[in-house]
């Protein structure tokens, strides 16, 4: 296989609802190698580049040659009736076509959760230093020596180096995310530099859909269109410089090779799991991810909103819970 395939993101915003069987259908009448999927509840797609920034194309799976994308972009928004972008690190091409401007989509149910690493005491009156560092109200439990949180609303990401590393797993529909917060990503960052970063995580993995191919071929065709589908990754630094990789997930006690197998991995209903346990979180952040358990049902757990006023009015409309001797014991000892 060419080592000069790039990624090439395209995204589609028309007025009417455009399927993933419209757009594969599209894409294969064309001979683009590419794989389609349903992201954060619209149809996207992506396709293979070269360094030049063309479109590769294959009819009946010959040997892939190249196309212009602007002819492709242009084409494709003019069949769809849809703005259409065409973008990667080596090209980005735009075509409108769109008469009215797009409805938004229904976004899918979002469940997003922190595990956090560094200077975890277990103390129950630290709970509500969580809610006014993130500006939100948030229910959290401490597990394994690590608290396990889960933010309600917009939160403001916020994580100083004493409370690194932090991990964040986020599902939207079929997308998953891992963000990782690096304690030593922060070294020698200091004042301003140190506030701009906090917020801003160091290694992101990404799986955004449960991508299908455009074709039904073999062979080369069959590995890029696979390669198409793999999980992403980026990094970001305090001071410019490239993120230690390895020593971010070091922090963490995690393998470089079983994270880069879950990269590898098919976006079924195993990968949450699969990437739960390569990043050594506890097992309780993948039934909360998958939506299987509510985290304020876990023994030991505590809602707290972000203003006095609004825990007392939650504790009013959320009166204590008739547990087991068992459970308040389990509650009571696991903070």
């Amino acid at each position: 296989m060419p080592r000069d395939i790039r990624i090439a993101s395209l995204d589609i915003r028309a007025s009417d609802d455009i399927t993933v069987d419209v757009v594969a259908d599209s894409l294969a009448r064309r001979g683009v190698l590419g794989v389609v999927g349903v992201v954060e509840g619209r149809t996207a797609a992506r396709a293979a580049v070269n360094d030049a920034g063309d479109v590769l194309v294959s009819i009946e799976g010959r040997q892939p040659t190249v196309e212009s994308a602007s002819g492709v972009v242009e084409s494709l928004a003019g069949e769809w009736s849809a703005d259409v972008t065409l973008e990667s690190d080596v090209c980005f091409v735009a075509a409108s076509a769109r008469p009215e401007p797009t409805r938004d989509a229904e976004m899918p149910p979002r469940r997003r959760v922190y595990v956090i690493g560094g200077g975890v005491t277990g103390d129950p009156a630290r709970r509500p230093d969580f809610a006014a560092q993130l500006e939100a109200s948030v229910s959290v439990i401490a597990i394994d020596g690590r608290w396990v949180l889960q933010a309600h609303g917009e939160p403001q990401d916020y994580w100083p180096s004493a409370q690194r590393p932090v991990v964040a797993v986020t599902a939207v529909g079929d997308s998953l995310t891992v963000e990782v917060w690096s304690r030593d990503a922060m070294r020698g960052a200091v004042g301003s530099h140190d506030a701009q970063m906090l917020g801003i995580p160091n290694l992101t993995f990404s799986w955004q859909a449960r991508w299908r191919p455009v074709s039904d071929a073999r062979g080369q065709i069959a590995d890029i269109e696979r390669m198409l589908g793999r999980g992403r990754q980026s990094s970001s630094s305090a001071l410019g410089q490239p993120v230690d990789r390895d020593a971010a997930l070091a922090e963490l006690g995690a393998e470089r090779n079983e994270i880069e197998e879950t990269l590898t991995r098919d976006n079924d209903h195993a990968l949450i799991d699969a990437v739960v346990g390569a990043f050594r979180l506890p097992t309780e952040v993948g039934r909360i991810v998958r939506g299987t358990v509510d985290i304020d049902a876990l023994p030991g757990a505590e809602h707290v909103e972000r203003t006095p006023p609004g825990r007392m009015v939650w504790r009013q409309l959320h009166p204590a819970r008739r547990d087991s001797v068992w459970a308040r014991w389990r509650r009571r000892f696991s903070r």
